[in-house]
């Protein structure tokens, strides 16, 4: 979650004023700032492509690019959106939610009106500028270190965008014969799993590389930063607020897309088969638990819950060591996917894709989830949705 004041943590818990304006961009250099937003929203999904895309309504016809150096015309310029808390001292305490090319803008024009509709954007972050951007040429990169190599993958495209690594990700030399071809990307997303990371470009439109994020048994409650409660009065004797934020909560039991195994497939450095590694579900009390002394070539030696395998590829990967690491981390992917949670909440739009939050249900009931995806509004609506996932057997306890 982006660092914001207690006091506006508190805001969101009450009725407030908030602000969402954009500033427009080209070349680096501003060129219309505040400009006005009356209605839109941004979608951020960790699992996808491009983690933040959205579309704004600007508050003024005139807007719409009618010529290629219109301050709107999709050939470069991008929006940096702000939302804030208007406070009632006269003061406003402002989040940016990303850096964002524009894709295009539409209006859509009625008889009545001489100067045509609001003009709608749509936008995505910058990783789509680099996903564009693809070879034109198949590339080697044998030799490279892979950290450097994934920011001058980067770079090479959004020159002034930063990279950072979180601490505690080891780097490696890409394996001779690596080629790149096709989605810059892609070949990003290869460096990123090679460190059993996830990289993303992050609301300063800079990118960040951390670690996969992870949920387990283990998870101590202090590790959510921000809780989704009800207030009834059976939650707040569990511990939630008197003004809770959860308006309405749909929980899934499914085994659609859950996975209790992970296969991990590198490159072969010579002529012999390339390297495989494992990762399971081990752990007893789970219902997606693959089984005792793991047979990976027998699915009838794990659980009554069947063995549902996910197959993972990344060609810098050499050794078993590395697939095998590349593998659990893939896991934590899919952990928890079988209890999932579709909610409709007062926004927050300081939380990040991948941030661990805890729901206080109207019973009282509490549990941790990992937080997927969400929709930040832009408009008139006051909750934001999305969907978490959670330990199946948390519920029930375990230690």
């Amino acid at each position: 979650m982006q660092s914001v004041s207690a006091r506006f943590l508190t805001a969101l818990r009450g009725p407030y004023n908030y602000v969402v304006t954009a500033d427009l961009w080209y070349s680096r250099a501003l060129v219309v700032s505040n400009l006005p937003i009356v209605d839109g929203s941004i979608s951020v999904d960790r699992t996808s492509k491009v983690r933040r895309s959205g579309t704004v309504t600007i508050g003024d016809p005139t807007f719409f690019p009618t010529f290629a150096n219109s301050p709107l015309a999709p050939y470069g310029a991008e929006l940096n959106v702000k939302w804030g808390i208007a406070y009632p001292d006269g003061t406003t305490e402002r989040i940016s939610l990303g850096w964002f090319r524009i894709q295009d803008v539409s209006q859509e024009t009625a008889p009545a009106q001489s100067s045509g509709a609001l003009p709608v954007v749509t936008f995505m972050d910058r990783s789509q500028a680099v996903d564009d951007a693809s070879f034109v040429d198949p590339i080697d990169r044998s030799g490279w270190d892979v950290k450097p190599l994934l920011t001058h993958l980067v770079q090479d495209v959004v020159s002034y965008a930063g990279v950072s690594f979180a601490s505690g990700l080891t780097s490696g030399t890409v394996p001779g014969g690596t080629v790149f071809d096709g989605s810059r990307w892609d070949a990003v997303t290869a460096c990123a799993g090679y460190l059993n990371a996830d990289a993303y470009f992050d609301v300063t439109g800079n990118v960040t590389v951390v670690p996969v994020p992870v949920l387990s048994q283990s998870t101590p409650t202090s590790a959510a930063v921000w809780t989704m409660d009800a207030s009834t009065p059976a939650a707040v004797a569990a511990g939630a607020s008197s003004s809770g934020v959860l308006v309405s909560a749909k929980r899934t039991v499914s085994r659609a897309g859950v996975y209790n195994c992970v296969a991990a497939y590198g490159a072969s450095t010579g002529s012999g088969s390339p390297p495989t590694g494992y990762a399971c579900d081990t752990d007893p009390r789970s219902p997606t638990y693959f089984g005792p002394s793991p047979n990976y070539g027998n699915p009838a030696t794990s659980s009554n819950f069947g063995a549902q395998v996910y197959r993972y590829t990344n060609n810098l990967l050499t050794t078993p060591a590395q697939c095998a690491a590349a593998a659990q981390t893939q896991l934590a992917n899919f952990l928890g996917l079988a209890r999932s949670l579709s909610f409709t909440v007062c926004p927050n739009p300081a939380l990040e894709a991948g941030d661990i939050i805890q729901v206080i249900y109207p019973d009282g009931k509490a549990e941790l989830h990992l937080l997927d995806s969400f929709t930040i509004p832009l408009g008139p609506s006051s909750t934001f949705s999305g969907s978490t996932r959670t330990l199946t057997y948390q519920l029930s306890g375990g230690t």
